[in-house]
């Protein structure tokens, strides 16, 4: 009776944690997710010396980068 008391508690435990994790990453995943797309929506919206100019880098680098992220049907 002991034993199975114990079982009993330790796959109620068990359960609720797997439940709550599953619940955790489910809202964090698409919490982060959404940030993501906010914050490359910004990016996008600056001018283009600042962010487009690419440091340095060639202007195709710069048009790649822009192609990648800015006119992605996802966003």
């Amino acid at each position: 009776m002991l034993l199975a008391s114990f079982l009993f508690r330790s796959c109620l435990v068990l359960s609720s944690l797997f439940f709550f994790f599953i619940i955790f990453f489910f809202f964090s995943f698409f919490f982060f997710y959404y940030y993501f797309i906010y914050i490359i929506k910004t990016l996008c919206s600056l001018s283009p010396p600042v962010f487009w100019s690419g440091a340095g880098r060639s202007p195709a680098f710069s048009r790649r980068k822009e192609n990648i992220l800015c006119k992605n049907p996802v966003f």
